[in-house]
């Protein structure tokens, strides 16, 4: 299977996203640097708008996830479902996966993410209110739900 690399320039600096023939399998941080790699314009629009603080749905990418184990993908499908400014609790996703004290699991899944943003994990919290964790640092959680107009406890 081929993998493809694409350069997307956002407000907040170049992201690079690869494909496959069956959709997204990566999104990095922004950072300062140009990245080579072909332009992925509908996906550079989408991040253009959603950094402006705009609602997109990113659900119209099929992403490619079969590098992930099978409940890995489950937690990440379930995560996708969360819209724009929603949050869900890691228990919340362990529970409507079927089972009881899987939010550990759910966290570690979430860490495997791939794709940042597109399978929205910076929308899981603790119960309690806190962040959690974040695969890009928790910085960039709270920017995140701070541009969704998300109150939290910015535990950072």
């Amino acid at each position: 299977m081929t993998i493809r690399p694409y350069a997307i320039r956002t407000r907040f600096g170049w992201c690079e996203v690869s494909a496959s023939y069956k959709g997204l399998c990566s999104l990095s941080k922004p950072q300062e640097v140009p990245i080579d790699g072909y332009k992925y314009h509908e996906l550079e629009e989408a991040l253009e708008e959603y950094f402006s603080g705009r609602v997109v749905d990113f659900s119209i990418f099929p992403v490619d996830l079969s590098s992930l184990t099978p409940f890995q993908r489950s937690v990440l499908e379930e995560v996708r479902n969360i819209k724009w400014g929603g949050v869900a609790f890691y228990e919340e996703i362990g529970e409507r996966l079927g089972g009881n004290n899987l939010a550990r699991a759910v966290g570690q899944a979430l860490a495997r993410n791939p794709l940042p943003i597109i399978i929205p994990c910076h929308r899981v919290i603790r119960k309690d209110g806190s962040l959690g964790g974040f695969t890009w640092g928790l910085e960039w959680k709270v920017r995140l739900l701070e541009l969704e107009r998300k109150e939290v406890k910015n535990d950072v």
